[in-house]
Order: C-alpha cells, then structure tokens, then sequence
C-alpha cells in the first residue's frame, strides 16, 4: 500500500513538473542593452524601431538601427560602417555587396547583425513605416542595421 502511494505521489509530482515548464512563457531571444549601444556608436542614430517574431518556441526581438554615417554614397557608407563595426569586435559571416552584410560579434555571444544600405529618396522601400516617414527628408545614404541573438 505504501509503495503504491510513493507511486502515485512521484507520478502527481511529475505531471505537475511537466505541467509547470508546459505553462511558462516563453523564451524572449534579445541582445543585450551594451550590443544596442555598442552599434549605436558607429555614427548617428535617425531612427530606432523593434519587431519581434515566433522563433524556436520563442520570442526574437529585432532592434532595427538607422544610422547616418556621414558617407557621401551608399557603397561608402556600407564600407564605413562594416571598418566601423570591425573595430568593435564584429566580423563578417556573409557577405553579398553592395545589398547586405551579416556579423557576428567577438565580444558578445549569440549577437548577429545585417546591414544594408537605404537611399532616402526611396524611402518607401525602408523597413518599417515610421523608418520610412523620418528618412523621406534625409539626403545622404543610410545605414539600416538590423541587431538580433542568434542562437
């Protein structure tokens, strides 16, 4: 009798375990504040948004960057941020030049990063609306960085 109770006591223990993690929430895969300010200082920041997507049975929080980096075209500008971004501790997984580059940092682990370039004369093809309204009176090239953890 008592080894039957011990069984089904174990057995309501576990369900209840099982049950437990079952009901957590989910996992939120997002860099840390310092990678944010990290990329941040390879120029001036215009804009700043976020998106998040179901990922891996989480949350992905992608913090998307635009920035100025003072480039007189796009190809300078994609060029300055990646030497800028180099010198942070971020290396090149991929490359397809001029459209997109994605790092990875040295420093921080599971920090990822894409770069592309954005003209202000084509703002509708930014990323997010609010991007799109805030570049339309920029005249020089822009930055996009799109900051996630990749696992």
């Amino acid at each position: 009798m008592r080894q039957r109770r011990r069984g089904r006591l174990a057995l309501a223990l576990f369900g209840v375990i099982i049950l437990a993690a079952g009901c957590g929430s989910p996992r939120t895969f997002q860099v840390a504040p310092a990678v944010l300010d990290n990329v941040r200082g390879i120029g001036s920041v215009v804009e700043e948004t976020s998106s998040q997507a179901a990922v891996d049975g989480g949350i992905e929080i992608t913090r998307t960057l635009v920035v100025d980096v003072e480039a007189a075209d796009a190809k300078d500008a994609l060029n300055a941020a990646v030497e800028r971004l180099r010198k942070r501790e971020w290396e090149i997984l991929a490359e397809n030049r001029p459209v997109k580059i994605l790092m990875k940092s040295n420093k921080w682990d599971k920090a990822h990063l894409s770069i592309a370039t954005l003209d202000p004369e084509k703002s509708e093809t930014a990323p997010d609306p609010k991007i799109a309204e805030k570049i339309s009176t920029k005249k020089k090239p822009l930055i996009v960085i799109d900051v996630y953890e990749y696992n």
